[in-house]
């Protein structure tokens, strides 16, 4: 993630359901790129909006808003975020 969007607080998340965080961003569409870059070489933005599921199933890939319930939970497990008065910003 580039440094410009790491100044805003994460907003979405790119989840592997049960499993692990795979991009973040401000936007959507950020969380989608950041995604990108921690998929196998050669993903696409393409390729991962084509795994997103609806109602994701354990070990299914999904955007996860940072209003949802889990959210804290799968942020705090990574390491790999801070939380500065209740916003999620890279560490």
């Amino acid at each position: 993630m580039t440094t410009e969007t790491t100044k805003f607080p994460i907003r979405f998340a790119v989840i592997q359901s049960g499993y692990a965080v795979f991009g973040v961003g401000h936007t959507r569409e950020e969380a989608i790129a950041d995604a990108v870059d921690w998929m196998e070489p050669g993903t696409t933005t393409a390729d991962v909006e084509s795994m997103l599921a609806d109602r994701p199933n354990d070990g299914d890939f999904y955007i996860m808003e940072s209003d949802d319930d889990e959210f804290d939970c799968y942020m705090k497990n990574q390491h790999a975020f801070k939380n500065v008065n209740g916003e999620w910003f890279i560490d």
